[in-house]
């Protein structure tokens, strides 16, 4: 038994990473995952793979906890491994795809880490980005967070890191026990079918979050001219649209099909990502961004910021384009030139499939990660 702890439903990119892994991992081994929020339909997928996932009950940010990471992750940790214990045959070892639940376990035998930058840099990217309601209490979260992370990096067998610049970065700290592993996910069985329009899609949990830099698309859109806006539609999967609604309105007077979806729950997403040909993603930063990778395995085109986690994913002209995340003068031209050139996107859209499958593989993951724990 191989405990992977654990799914969160409100850590966003690294519930996502936490449900491929498991999936993964099933093949090779026989899974526990404890899960905190896990939707009735992604706990069926996972058990249809012969993954055991425990449930935890809901997760304690939607429920409403408001104290700080150490103490809730303290608390988390306790149960969790109050709850294997109970089970018997636990050895005391598991993954962590979330460092704070391995607070109350002695020697982790796996933690995932997506770090790239100090905690200096760290917080003033959060002063940077985020809204200014949040910007000082930003400050002592982000120390917790550090001083947790480290924590459990030092006392951790191995440090799973999944980019290259988070692999270089964690190899200068904790030296050999940092192993480079791309974050595993799955390429979807489609037909790749171009409609008459260029259909874009711009995903996040809150469309209003800064760092998600949705204004920049905007910014983007409003520079194309009629004759193209109108051979164009606009996918919108992300709370908070209503925020934008004058811009909205602005670029729906002009021509522009714009589809609000609101909030999709990722066992929804599927079904967004087969109606749509790029992925839009300009975020200041990211530690991943697996919504990259998710675009990418069902064949999409990605036109996306170039910080350091997407350099992995996208390779400039071939799979996508990489801009800064201030350019939406170089959006518009990327947008205009994917318009104009229906064979170039059909060709990256194919290319997106092949990254995946080349350097994203489950089941290459799997097999390096096994080789590493045994």
């Amino acid at each position: 038994m191989l405990p992977i702890i654990a799914y969160r439903k409100s850590s966003s990119g690294i519930a996502t990473f936490t449900y491929e892994l498991a999936k993964a991992l099933s093949s090779v081994y026989d899974v526990l995952l404890p899960a905190f929020g896990m939707q009735s339909a992604l706990k069926d997928a996972l058990q249809e793979r012969g993954v055991t996932v425990l449930d935890m009950g809901g997760d304690p940010y939607e429920l409403g906890y408001a104290g700080g990471p150490i103490l809730e992750y303290y608390v988390l940790s306790s149960k969790v491994k109050k709850v294997l214990e109970k089970l018997g045959n636990f050895n005391g070892h598991a993954i962590f795809t979330i460092p704070g639940f391995a607070i109350k376990f002695r020697e982790p035998l796996v933690t995932k880490s997506w770090d790239f930058q100090g905690l200096l840099h760290s917080i003033i990217t959060r002063l940077r980005y985020l809204p200014s309601s949040l910007k000082v209490p930003s400050v002592p979260v982000s120390v917790e967070y550090w001083l947790i992370d480290n924590a459990v990096y030092r006392r951790s067998i191995y440090i799973y890191c999944l980019t290259t610049i988070s692999f270089k970065f964690n190899s200068a700290k904790f030296g050999s026990k940092a192993v480079y592993l791309p974050p595993p996910i799955e390429v979807e069985d489609v037909k790749l079918v171009l409609s008459d329009k260029l259909r874009v899609l711009f995903v996040s949990r809150d469309l209003s979050i800064p760092r998600k830099n949705f204004v920049n698309l905007l910014n983007a859109l409003a520079l194309l001219n009629d004759s193209y806006i109108t051979k164009m539609r606009l996918t919108l999967a992300g709370a908070n649209s209503a925020k934008f609604s004058r811009y909205i309105k602005l670029l729906r007077q002009k021509g522009l099909e714009i589809v609000e979806l609101g909030f999709v729950n990722r066992e929804c997403m599927r079904d967004v990502y087969m109606r749509n040909d790029i992925l839009v993603y300009p975020s200041y930063y990211e530690e991943l961004g697996y919504a990259v990778l998710e675009a990418m395995a069902h064949g999409l085109a990605i036109i996306s910021s170039d910080t350091p986690s997407f350099k992995d994913m996208v390779i400039h002209g071939w799979n996508g384009f990489l801009i800064k995340p201030s350019d939406y003068r170089g959006l518009a031209t990327y947008l205009t030139m994917l318009l104009e050139n229906r064979v170039l996107l059909k060709k990256m859209r194919e290319r997106s499939l092949e990254v995946v499958k080349d350097r994203f593989n489950p089941k290459l993951t799997a097999q390096k990660l096994k080789a590493i724990i045994d």
